[in-house]
């Protein structure tokens, strides 16, 4: 589905994102519940983008999609 977000690109966990309004940006992290561990590669990212939708976007982009 076009509104959800793929998981981890690195340990294939669900994430789950909040908005900064200082910073204008997105949060995307991991979300927590039963497994606690964190992925070891990545916490958190922060994508600046002009609406939700933009960075959902560029967060389930993967290199593997191509150009």
């Amino acid at each position: 589905m076009a509104n959800e977000l793929k998981p981890c690109p690195f340990c294939d966990k669900p994430v789950t994102y909040i908005y900064n309004s200082r910073d204008d940006a997105f949060k995307f992290s991991h979300k927590y519940g039963e497994d606690e561990e964190k992925c070891c590669v990545i916490g958190e990212i922060w994508l600046k983008g002009k609406s939700l939708a933009d960075a959902r976007n560029k967060w389930n982009r993967r290199a593997t999609d191509g150009e």
